[in-house]
């Protein structure tokens, strides 16, 4: 048996009618990370998660997670949190031009990801 040794990178999804395999190849990690939405100063003082924003990988893969982590950029990881792909604030009172400074990893159905730091500013 020979396999080359790109296979890895490639996840099969799916079956066909007669319960065989059938491949949908995702070959390339995810290469941007953005999000939509912001924070207002109405969201001042709110006890309770505000949802800032929606999250979106650049991917060939559909099946994409984000998660907070830890290196250049997360200052304010600590107050955000993610579901599926939406961002919510938990950190309390802000300012309006307050920043608010986080780090987001993409990751695919096949374990590659990709990693961005991305700021909110507090709008009036």
């Amino acid at each position: 048996v020979i396999l080359d040794a790109n296979i890895q990178r490639y996840h099969a999804v799916g079956t066909n009618t007669n319960g065989g395999a059938t491949s949908v190849l995702y070959g390339n990690a995810p290469t941007d990370i953005s999000h939509t939405g912001g924070l207002s100063n109405g969201d001042n003082g709110s006890s309770t998660a505000v949802t800032v924003g929606t999250l979106s990988a650049t991917s060939s893969d559909p099946t994409i997670s984000f998660t907070l982590v830890s290196g250049t950029g997360d200052t304010n990881n600590s107050q955000f949190t993610i579901t599926g792909t939406t961002l919510k604030y938990t950190g309390g009172a802000v300012s309006t031009n307050d920043t608010k400074a986080f780090r987001i990893k993409a990751t695919d159905s096949t374990g590659q990801s990709f990693e961005k730091a991305l700021t909110i500013t507090v709008t009036a």
